[in-house]
């Protein structure tokens, strides 16, 4: 699916690193465990230049959730989410949502609450004049941006441009930049967009292709944001 088994169907490198966590007593659900997390750690680092530590989840779209509900918790005061048009982030309330040359929201799905598409702010992609009309009168009450650097809709280069104006914007407003590459990670040249263009999120979100196609994903946070986390008096779910 979506081009995660990189190295094709039962691999021998991929049969052997699992042969070797069966042998050595450990299940997948002990990635806690230090001596396994460093070392997954390190190598997390070469690709996503970004990352300071490693919170893992199971599914695409529940490290999306995840990622939004730390975003609020470092930002009590600003409700609100901006999604960059043309990403898809899995089927998540919150981002569930497309939308037209207007940018008001229109839902993919029934079930959807109203407070889902009052507190989420569209994006036009590769369009810094009017991403940044639209950021300049809402960023007080923005949490994070969240965006595929490349989107799989257009998939095209110069959007290095823009990613550069996001960043520097979330920096200026102290807003929280996500960067969804759950489709570019991995298989991008350098191991990601962020280290391709040198531009660093303060969130990153893989999936699958860590895993060889395993159901698994990660939130990969640097280190401003893990040491905010770790400054919290009520723990993250």
């Amino acid at each position: 699916h979506s081009g995660v088994l990189l190295l094709g169907h039962n691999s021998q490198t991929f049969l052997n690193t699992l042969s070797k966590i069966k042998n050595e007593k450990l299940s997948l659900s002990s990635f806690g465990k230090k001596k396994i997390t460093d070392k997954i750690l390190s190598i997390i680092k070469k690709y996503f230049k970004s990352t300071k530590n490693i919170i893992f989840c199971t599914t695409g779209s529940e490290s999306v959730i995840k990622a939004i509900r730390i975003c609020r918790a470092l930002n009590p005061n600003k409700n609100k989410i901006a999604m960059v048009s043309g990403s898809w982030h899995g089927s998540v309330d919150q981002t569930l949502f497309f939308s037209k040359k207007n940018l008001i929201p229109i839902p993919l799905s029934s079930g959807l609450n109203d407070s889902s598409k009052k507190d989420l702010i569209i994006l036009p992609y590769n369009d810094i004049e009017q991403s940044k009309k639209i950021l300049d009168k809402k960023s007080k009450d923005i949490s994070c941006i969240i965006v595929e650097p490349i989107t799989a809709s257009l998939p095209l280069e110069k959007s290095k441009y823009y990613l550069k104006f996001l960043r520097k914007f979330c920096t200026k407003k102290k807003i929280i930049l996500i960067f969804d590459e759950m489709i570019t990670g991995i298989r991008t040249d350098k191991g990601s967009v962020q280290n391709k263009f040198n531009i660093l999120p303060d969130i990153t979100l893989v999936g699958k292709a860590i895993g060889g196609g395993l159901p698994i994903s990660l939130i990969l946070v640097n280190k401003k944001i893990n040491n905010k986390i770790s400054k919290l008096k009520k723990k993250i779910f």
